[in-house]
């Protein structure tokens, strides 16, 4: 289904590819981490990310082999208390970001109460792709996928005063 590329015309397709014909080779979505590890305090910031990177997946398209490349082009992070944030960044850790511990991020989260809550994130991958090492031909649309779920303890602090001696 490929134009002759000995006709001049390059390696494309006869037919157009569309994103659902992309969809099948939707790479790995990437794990989510929380800080502080797997646990959060009520009222205090909570922080998230997503490792993931862009991808490309050598596969038969149309019959023919081909290149797939899928780039990260959107986060949206749920908390698992029915709140969620999209964001153009995957986040990143405190240490990553420069930043103290404890303190906001884009993908950060306060929980407002207690519970043992799933948190997960979508990431929305833009496609592109190519025949035989030619050009990279972009895909109108997106297509999504979402991490494992990353267990959250939410406590609430209570301080105690006590006299010395």
């Amino acid at each position: 289904m490929q134009g002759d590329p000995a006709a001049g015309g390059g390696a494309q397709p006869a037919t157009a590819i569309t994103i659902s014909d992309l969809a099948r080779f939707l790479p790995a979505s990437g794990s989510l981490h929380a800080e502080p590890d797997g646990w959060a305090v009520i009222g205090v910031p909570a922080n998230f990310w997503v490792d993931v990177r862009a991808i490309t997946v050598r596969a038969a398209l149309l019959g023919d082999a081909a290149e797939v490349r899928f780039t990260p082009q959107a986060y949206r992070f749920a908390y698992g208390d029915g709140s969620a944030r999209s964001s153009g960044t995957p986040g990143a850790s405190w240490a990553a970001l420069g930043q103290m511990e404890l303190t906001d991020t884009a993908a950060g989260h306060v929980y407002r109460s207690r519970g043992d809550v799933r948190a997960t994130a979508s990431v929305v991958y833009s496609a592109q792709y190519r025949f035989a090492g030619g050009p990279w031909i972009g895909v109108a649309g997106a297509v999504s996928a979402s991490t494992p779920p990353q267990r959250v303890l939410v406590v609430a602090e209570r301080t105690a005063l006590t006299r010395p001696g």
